[in-house]
Parts: C-alpha cells; sequence; structure tokens
C-alpha cells in the first residue's frame, strides 16, 4: 500500500451542527502532520465532477460559527452507480487523492431497531459493509453468504473468527486492493 499524502474532504447528506468544526479540524490537523488537504465540493457529486479544491489553513478561518457547511452537499444518485463511482475513482486519481474523510449523515436512510435476548457463551459478530461489499478481480462481492459460511462452520474465541474472518476476505480478493474500509468486532457474552 502506497503512503498517503494527500486526503480529500467531503460532507454529504444533509448538513448537520458541527460539520464545519470537523472540516476545520480534519484541514488543520492533516496540514500540521505533513498531509496535503483538498475540500471536494458539494459531495459525491462534487467529486464525480472534478469540484476540488487545495486548502490551507486560511480556507477553516473562522468557520466554525458558520451554519451549514462551507464545502455545501449534495445528494448524488449518479455515485449509486458503478460508473459514478468509477468517475469520483477517477477525480482523485487526477487530483491525486489517496485518501477520503467523509463527513455528514444520511437522514434518508431507514433504520430498523431490534432487540435480541444474549444469553451467556453467545458470540455477536459486528461488522461494515466494507467486508460484505469487497470485490474480488472479477468484481465479485464477498457477500453476506460468505460470511454465514464462516460463521456458522466457526468454532473458537471472538478473536480468533475475526482473524477467520480476515483469513477469508483476504484469499477471496485475491491481490484486488481494498476500496473501503473493513472493521470487525466479535465478543462473547461470559456467564
Amino acid at each position: 500500500m502506497s503512503k498517503i499524502k494527500t486526503i480529500g474532504i467531503l460532507t454529504s447528506g444533509g448538513d448537520a451542527p458541527g460539520m464545519n468544526a470537523a472540516i476545520r479540524a480534519v484541514t488543520r490537523a492533516g496540514i500540521y502532520n505533513g498531509f496535503n488537504i483538498k475540500g471536494i465540493y458539494r459531495g459525491y457529486d462534487g467529486l464525480i465532477k472534478g469540484e476540488v479544491k487545495q486548502f490551507t489553513t486560511e480556507n477553516v478561518s473562522g468557520i466554525i460559527t458558520r451554519g451549514g457547511t462551507i464545502l455545501k452537499t449534495a445528494r448524488s444518485k449518479e455515485f449509486m452507480t458503478r460508473e459514478g463511482r468509477q468517475k469520483a475513482y477517477e477525480t482523485c486519481q487526477k487530483e491525486e487523492i489517496d485518501a477520503l474523510v467523509v463527513i455528514g449523515v444520511m437522514s434518508d436512510l431507514k433504520y430498523s431497531e431490534q432487540e435480541i435476548d444474549l444469553v451467556p457463551e453467545m458470540t455477536l459478530f459486528l461488522y461494515t459493509d466494507g467486508l460484505t461489499e469487497a470485490e474480488n478481480a472479477e468484481r465479485e462481492l464477498f457477500g453476506k453468504q460468505r460470511i454465514d459460511n464462516v460463521i456458522t462452520t466457526f468454532s473458537g474465541t471472538p478473536q480468533q473468527l475475526v482473524e477467520t474472518m480476515t483469513a477469508a476476505v483476504h484469499q477471496f480478493v485475491g491481490d484486488t486492493e481494498q476500496s473501503d474500509d473493513i472493521t470487525m468486532l466479535a465478543f462473547r457474552i461470559r456467564k
């Protein structure tokens, strides 16, 4: 994996309190730590269209008390398509952006609430969509079925479950570059 030199910042979803403070914090901390910082205007739509500007500490001076987000936000149906994500990737390549910090919320997503009874010796396994959406060279997704296959055939500690799942996804993707973060957490309820 290459070293990160340039970080892009974008805001997505609806405006929310603290977005400008987060933009300022990422910009200042990034510059302090030797990174190039680029602001991406109008969310993922701006990333697709190349609305990118080099940021300095002057760009974020005095923004904490301002409402909304200085980067503006926009919904992007195009980003939900493979072609849209490809255009966004091409913008990152052109602008030499190695990493993205995305700040925001998706207020239109529907969330459901569920309750489960946790019983002694039960193992709970939580993961982000980076696991299900990990792609191999044929652009196939790792998917929920592969996760279920690992879990149903597994016996061991929670740490071993995370290690086994990590090995399974690495074997599946091979040398394909990772396109999303993968976060996993497993724990067992004690008696």
